[in-house]
């Protein structure tokens, strides 16, 4: 088959130009399409990792908030644990001495009152104690000052000579130091 092309050449120039600018444009419509494609492909992308990057910062920002609380919870509560602990450091087993106090009292003596005066900084030095009442002799008075003397509870017992001058009828006054690691004892 032969092929006869009437068309002038400065035509066909023209035709060839022309079909050239018609790839080109279509090249150029492709590639912008794409283009296009891939900028809302990516702005797609960019709204979600956003979005995560908003929730994880707001789940994080929840989570060190309640860390910071539940870490204030457990700083307060580690106060008050600590000042119970001095608190209980500081008990004195009060019920111990009076039951132990009460066994060294001979019979025919009466208290009248006990005066205890502790120092919680220092057990064994500060602690003194008052005991007024009255002996229906004075071998029973002398009794209860062994009594004390013998006992881990008690020391330096200091009872005035006038409490020892009268023979029945005694009101005396003692003075003492206690010692509160001896009501174990």
């Amino acid at each position: 088959m032969i092929t006869i092309n009437l068309i002038p050449t400065n035509k066909k120039e023209e035709i060839r130009l022309s079909e050239v600018y018609i790839v080109i444009k279509n090249l150029i419509i492709s590639l912008l399409l794409f283009i296009i494609t891939v900028a809302i492909i990516l702005l797609v992308s960019k709204m979600i990792l956003q979005n995560t990057f908003n929730r994880i910062v707001a789940d994080t920002t929840l989570t060190t908030r309640y860390g910071n609380i539940f870490s204030n919870d457990i700083k307060i509560f580690n106060q008050r644990l600590r000042a119970v602990e001095k608190i209980q450091k500081k008990y004195i087993p009060w019920t111990d001495f009076i039951f132990n106090f009460v066994n060294l009292v001979p019979d025919e003596v009466s208290i009248g009152t006990v005066s205890l005066e502790t120092e919680a900084k220092n057990e064994e030095d500060n602690n003194t104690v008052t005991i007024s009442g009255t002996a229906k002799t004075r071998e029973k008075l002398l009794q209860l000052k062994t009594n004390l003397e013998n006992s881990a509870l008690f020391s330096n017992i200091d009872i005035p000579l006038e409490n020892l001058l009268k023979k029945e009828g005694v009101n005396f006054n003692i003075k003492a130091k206690f010692n509160l690691k001896g009501l174990g004892q």
